[in-house]
Formats: C-alpha cells, structure tokens, sequence
C-alpha cells in the first residue's frame, strides 16, 4: 500500500469547515437582526438552530467516515460522497425555514445516504486490508485482466 497526500480529502475537509463556520455566521446575523422576536419567527430560528445543532452532532461522524473511507478504497469517491453530503447538509440545515417539508427530507436523507455509502465504502476498505495477507482477493479479479495465476505446482 503506498502513501500519497490525499488531497481530495483534505479540500472536502477544508470546504465541510468552511460550511460550518458559514451556517453559524448565518445563525448568529439572523439572530441579530431581529431584535424584537415573534412567536413565528422564534420558531424559525429555532428550527433552523436545532438543524445545525444536528449537522454539528454529525460533524466528527462524517469526518471519520470520510477520512476512513478516502484511504482505504478511493479518496476520488469519498471527496464525491462528502461533496454530496456537504450539499445536503446545506439544502438541510440553510434552507430550512423557507423550504417545504419535502425540500427538508430531501436535504436530510441526501446527507444519511452519503454517510451509510462512506461507511459503506470505508468498511470494505477495511476488510480488504485486513484479510489481503490471508486471502488472496486480488486472485478472481486477475482472470478478468487474462493473466491467470497458477493455483498448484504439478
């Protein structure tokens, strides 16, 4: 296994924070704009706070994943599905208040299912180091290349 800078990686990483930092910035100007609160735009806010409240709950989560994922099976597909998950935690937690329900559970299952195919894609990374020594997983995918690999020595 050879090391290479994953920088795919380390730019959706990059992006994911920057995202965050974003949506907070956001929360706290739509905090200070309205000085006088409604009951209807309380409910706003506190909808959109508790979307990011769970973005940030998930925040080490995807991370992990992420990264597991990336150097284990192929960094190019993680920096996709962390792409994917960083826009739908934008269509889940920014848009919030002004989307329909629809729009929201969009937004929310865009991010679960990037997250269950990072850990998807990172698990079977995993298991492929791990059993490399002992089971030759390489071996069926060598038949498909035309350079069979002789199984016995008579």
């Amino acid at each position: 296994m050879d090391m290479e800078i994953p920088v795919p990686l380390a730019a959706v990483t990059l992006v994911s924070a920057l995202h965050t930092a974003y949506v907070a910035s956001l929360l706290r100007k739509r905090w200070a704009a309205h000085t006088v609160m409604t009951r209807a735009l309380k409910a706003k806010f506190e909808r959109t706070l508790k979307a990011q409240k769970m973005c940030i709950a998930f925040y080490p989560i995807f991370l992990v994943i992420l990264w597991t994922s990336g150097l284990f099976f192929d960094a190019g597909l993680a920096a996709v599905l962390g792409g994917v998950y960083i826009l739908g935690r934008q269509v889940y937690s920014c848009g919030q208040p002004s989307m329909t329900k629809i729009q929201h559970f969009l937004g929310f299952y865009t991010v679960i299912t990037a997250l269950l195919l990072l850990s998807l894609t990172g698990t079977l990374g995993l298991v492929h180091v791990i059993l490399e020594p002992y089971i030759d997983i390489n071996h069926p995918l060598s038949y498909l290349s035309g350079e069979p690999k002789q199984l016995y020595f008579f």
